[in-house]
C-alpha cells in the first residue's frame, strides 16, 4: 500500500467578493507552496463575482459555506478539511512577503513542535497603493493542528490558548491593505457591519475589556460611536478590581481612546493621556503613539519647551522599537499607530516649528534641513513649507527650501504619489503668495525654487523693471504666474509680453478674477495697463477692456478722480474692442444688441450717450446710460457716478478722447516741469509753448493725473 504524504502546512482561507484581490494573494503564496509540503484549503461564503474561478484555479480544495454571520464558524470548517501538522490563516487581502525563509524553517523543523503556535507580523498599509504609512503588529496565525485548539468569536475570532502555551514569534511578513479605503464611505460600511457583530458579542459579556476594545477600534469612522466606546473602555480600565485580561488590553486601550480623544477632540484628551502615562509608562504604546499625541496637544497649547521635550521622548523610543528593543509578543493584540518614518517625520517638523516659535531659529532650521520630503506624505510636505513660510526671511530659508522642495518637484509621470506630492507642494507654492496673517513674507521662502513659481518670487522681490523683464524672459508658462507677481509687473510699468496674452478667453479672465482679489491697487494698474491695451492686438485690448470693466464695478466711489480717469480708459478700450469683436453692420442696428452679451450691450449704449454729449444731447445721454444699466446691473457704480457727473457739469469727456500719443506728450511735459519750482519764470515760459496747450486739460486736470 502506497504511504500517503506527509502535509507540513494547510494553509486555510475563507474569502467573498474578493475578485479584486484573491489572484495577488494567491500568486504570492506560490513560493511557500513550492518550498514545502502543502496544501490550500478555501472556504467561499457567498460570492458572486468570479471570486470562486479564481480560488479553483489555486487551491486544493474549494467549498461552499453558506454565511450565518460568524467568523468562528467558518474558519473552523476550514479546519475540519484540513490536514496539515501545521496551519496558517490568510485573508484575501494579505499578500505574503518574499522573503519566506524563516517561516519555511519553521515549518520543515522537527523541532518547532515544542511549540503550539507561532505568529508573525502583519503590515497594515494607509494608501492602497501599500506605498505610504503603514503599522506592524504581532498576529497569532500559525497553529499547530494536533492541538485540537478551535477558533472562537463571531467576528474577531482568535484562538484561545493555555497560559503557559509554548508559543514561536517567527519572522516573516504578511503585507495588509484591507484597512486602506479608497473612501470614507466605505471605511464607513465595513466599520458598522464589524460592529453589529462584535455588539452582540458584548451584550452577553458587557465587561469584555477584549470585546470593548474591538469595539473602540472598528467603530474610529464613526465619530459618536468612537467617542462613546472610548469613554466606556477608560472607564473599564480604571475600575477596581481590574478586569479580566486588564493586563492585555490597557495599552493599546488606552492609546487607541487618545487617539479618539486627539481626532474628535474631546475634552478628555489631556486627562487620559495623563492616565496612560502614569499607569503604564513603559509600554510602548505609551512610549510612542501617546506621546506623539501628547506632542501635539502640547504644540497646540502653544507649550513649546515641553513640546520640544515630547518629541525627543517619542523620537527615542521610536529609536529603541526599530532597534528591537521591544519584544514582538508586545504587540499581539494591536500595532503600533505612530512609529513609522513618517512620524518621527512630522516629529521633527513640529520641533522646528516649536524652536522658530521660541526663537531659536537657526536649531530649527537645522531640524528641518534634515527632513527628507521625497518620500514624504502630502500632509508633510505641506506642514513643513508652512513652519518654513513662517521665516522666510531668513538669510538661509530660501536655499533650505530649494534644497528640500527640488526632489520633490522633479518626478517620475509614472509615479502617482510622486505626482500627488508635487501638486501638494505646488498648492501650498500658489497660496503663499495669498496675504496670510501668521506668514506674511511666505512667498519668499521659494525665491530660489528653478520653476515658475520660484520666478514669481524673483518678480516680487524686484526693485527694478530690468530685474523684471530678465525674470519674465525666462517663464516657461504664464499660466504658473501668480496674481502678486502680476501686480509687481503692472507696478512697475513693464509691459506683459505676447505670450501672457496668448491663452484662451477663460483663463485670462480667471486670472484677472484672482488679480483683483488679491492686488489692492487693481484699478491703478487697470489704468496704467489701458497703455499697453491700445493697440490693434485684440487679446490686449479684450483683457485691457475686461480689467478696466471690473475695476469699476468693485471700486468704491471715494474718489472723484481716479474713477474718473478709470472712465476715461474704459471709453478708449471699449470703442477699440468692440470694434474689433464685431462686424460694423452688426454694431450700426440696435435691433441686433440681444446678440451681444450683457457688458458688451452696456458699452455700445455708453459710447453712444458719449457721442450725444459731446453734440450737446445731454438728455439722450442720460437715457442711453439708463437703458445700459437695464443690460448689465453690475455696472452701476459707473453709471450712478456718470449720471452726477452730468448734472454737475463735470463730466470726463475731454480725458475720455485724449490719445495715447498726447498722454506721452503729457507725460513728458510734465516731467520737465517737476525739475523747477513752481514760481520758477522757466514753469511759465513752458506753459506758454504750443505742446503745452495741446496737453494743458490732461497736466492740470487732476483726474488725469492717474492717467500719466
Amino acid at each position: 500500500m502506497e504511504k500517503k504524504e506527509t502535509i507540513d502546512l494547510s494553509i486555510g482561507m475563507i474569502v467573498k467578493n474578493e475578485a479584486a484581490k484573491l489572484e495577488k494573494c494567491l500568486k504570492a503564496l506560490q513560493p511557500l507552496q513550492k518550498a514545502v509540503s502543502c496544501e490550500l484549503i478555501i472556504a467561499d461564503t457567498g460570492s458572486t463575482d468570479g471570486t470562486r474561478a479564481i480560488a479553483e484555479k489555486y487551491a486544493n480544495q474549494v467549498f461552499d459555506f453558506p454565511w450565518n454571520n460568524d467568523f468562528a464558524a467558518a474558519r473552523n470548517a476550514v479546519l475540519d478539511r484540513c490536514s496539515g501538522t501545521w496551519f496558517l490563516a490568510v485573508d484575501a487581502d494579505e499578500y505574503l512577503d518574499a522573503k519566506i525563509e524563516n517561516l519555511v524553517q519553521f515549518v520543515k523543523n522537527p523541532r518547532s513542535k515544542r511549540a503550539m503556535c507561532a505568529t508573525l507580523t502583519i503590515r497594515n498599509y494607509s494608501s492602497p497603493d501599500m506605498m505610504g504609512e503603514y503599522s506592524d503588529f504581532t498576529a497569532l496565525r500559525i497553529l499547530r493542528m494536533d492541538t485540537g485548539i478551535r477558533y472562537e468569536g463571531a467576528i474577531h475570532e482568535h484562538w484561545t490558548f493555555p497560559k503557559d502555551a509554548p508559543c514561536q514569534y517567527i519572522d516573516a511578513l504578511l503585507h495588509h491593505d484591507g484597512y486602506a479605503y479608497t473612501s470614507s464611505q466605505q471605511a464607513i460600511q465595513k466599520a458598522w457591519r464589524n460592529l453589529k457583530l462584535l455588539e452582540t458579542q458584548l451584550e452577553e459579556n458587557p465587561n469584555d475589556a477584549l470585546a470593548v476594545m474591538q469595539c473602540l477600534e472598528t467603530s474610529v469612522p464613526i465619530p459618536d460611536q468612537a467617542k462613546a466606546y472610548a469613554r466606556r473602555g477608560m472607564e473599564l480600565l480604571q475600575t477596581e478590581p481590574k478586569v479580566e485580561g486588564w493586563d492585555n488590553v490597557a495599552g493599546p486601550m488606552s492609546r487607541k481612546a487618545a487617539d479618539v480623544a486627539c481626532r474628535y477632540e474631546m475634552p478628555e484628551w489631556d486627562a487620559w493621556m495623563t492616565w496612560a502615562e502614569s499607569t503604564l509608562p513603559d509600554s510602548p504604546y505609551i512610549t510612542i503613539d501617546v506621546t506623539y499625541l501628547r506632542m501635539h496637544w502640547l504644540y497646540q497649547k502653544e507649550r513649546y519647551e515641553e513640546a520640544i521635550q515630547a518629541a525627543e521622548r517619542f523620537l527615542s523610543a521610536v529609536a529603541d522599537y526599530q532597534a528591537g528593543k521591544y519584544h514582538p509578543m508586545q504587540f499581539l493584540m494591536a500595532g503600533l499607530s505612530y512609529a513609522g518614518v513618517q512620524f518621527v517625520k512630522m516629529a521633527h517638523v513640529v520641533q522646528g516649528s516649536c524652536y522658530f516659535h521660541l526663537g531659536e531659529v537657526e536649531k530649527g532650521l537645522f531640524l528641518l534641513s534634515g527632513v527628507d520630503l521625497s518620500d514624504a506624505d502630502n500632509q508633510i510636505v505641506q506642514s513643513w513649507m508652512r513652519v518654513m513660510e513662517t521665516i522666510a526671511d531668513h538669510p538661509a530659508a530660501a536655499k533650505t527650501a530649494a534644497a528640500a522642495l527640488t526632489p520633490v518637484l522633479k518626478i517620475d509621470e509614472n509615479q502617482p504619489r510622486q505626482r500627488e506630492r508635487r501638486r501638494v507642494c505646488l498648492q501650498q507654492i500658489a497660496s503663499s503668495f495669498r496675504r496670510q496673517a501668521d506668514r506674511p513674507n511666505g512667498w519668499k521662502l521659494y525665491a530660489d525654487l528653478p520653476i515658475d513659481m520660484g520666478r514669481c518670487a524673483r518678480i516680487c522681490l524686484a526693485a527694478t523693471s530690468q530685474e523684471v523683464q530678465t525674470t519674465i524672459e525666462q517663464i516657461s508658462s504664464w499660466d504658473a504666474v501668480v496674481p502678486r507677481a502680476l501686480a509687481h509687473i503692472l507696478e512697475l510699468g513693464v509691459p506683459l509680453p505676447d505670450a501672457f496674452y496668448a491663452r484662451n478667453t477663460e483663463d485670462l479672465h480667471d486670472v484677472l478674477t484672482m488679480l483683483i482679489q488679491e492686488d489692492p491697487r487693481f484699478a491703478l494698474h487697470a489704468i496704467w495697463h489701458t497703455r499697453c491695451a491700445l493697440s490693434k492686438d485684440i487679446a490686449k485690448a479684450r483683457f485691457g477692456f475686461e480689467m478696466v470693466s471690473l475695476a469699476l464695478q468693485a471700486l468704491e466711489i471715494d474718489d472723484a478722480a481716479l474713477y474718473k480717469a478709470l472712465i476715461a480708459c474704459f471709453r478708449q478700450l471699449a470703442d477699440i474692442y468692440l470694434q474689433h469683436w464685431y462686424h460694423p453692420d452688426l454694431l450700426r442696428d440696435e435691433t441686433n444688441l440681444h446678440l451681444l452679451p450683457n457688458l458688451h450691450r452696456f458699452t455700445w449704449y455708453f459710447l453712444r450717450s458719449q457721442e450725444r454729449l459731446d453734440k450737446g444731447d445731454v438728455s439722450g445721454c442720460v437715457r442711453d446710460l439708463r437703458i445700459g444699466l437695464e443690460q448689465a446691473p453690475k455696472m452701476k457704480n459707473m453709471v450712478a457716478f456718470l449720471l452726477d457727473c452730468v448734472e454737475k457739469g463735470d463730466y470726463p469727456a475731454a480725458i475720455a478722447v485724449a490719445s495715447p500719443e498726447l498722454l506721452e506728450l503729457a507725460e513728458k511735459v510734465k516731467a520737465i516741469l517737476s525739475a523747477y519750482a513752481p514760481d520758477d519764470p522757466m514753469v511759465q515760459s513752458i506753459k506758454k509753448s504750443d505742446a503745452y496747450r495741446k496737453v494743458a486739460f490732461l497736466v492740470e486736470d487732476s483726474a488725469s493725473q492717474w492717467l500719466l
